[in-house]
């Protein structure tokens, strides 16, 4: 009877070491789901604030971008108003140059009547 109250002593105990043995390994789950949550968080927190640091760089750049639009209409529209003053400048220039030489050719069409006046009194 001693020796079946042993066995029976031995089995409980051999239990008593499986429920513990499940015990510290739920624990030590338990710890390592814990500490894998924390750094989880940790991880979240930083991905939350890289989130919006990508928004408020795309808000900025949007905003650059709006800009940049605007800028470039700007100069297109005042590249076309150089190209028209540019094309009216070269129109004048040409009509100044026209008159130039008419000018130039009355001035020696002058000359060469001076010229024959000055010979006939000449003696």
């Amino acid at each position: 009877m001693l020796e079946v109250k042993i066995d029976n002593l031995q089995r409980v105990v051999d239990m008593l070491r499986q429920i513990v043995a499940g015990w510290d390994h739920l624990v030590g789950a338990v710890e390592a789901l814990t500490d894998e949550h924390r750094e989880l968080g940790v991880r979240a927190d930083q991905l939350e604030r890289d989130h919006q640091d990508l928004r408020d760089a795309h808000d900025r750049l949007r905003k650059e971008y709006e800009a940049s639009v605007h800028h470039a209409a700007e100069l297109g529209a005042a590249h076309e108003s150089l190209l028209r003053e540019h094309e009216a400048t070269a129109n004048a220039l040409r009509e100044l140059q026209e008159q130039h030489r008419a000018v130039l050719h009355d001035r020696e069409y002058a000359v060469n009547q001076l010229e024959a006046v000055l010979r006939r009194f000449t003696p």
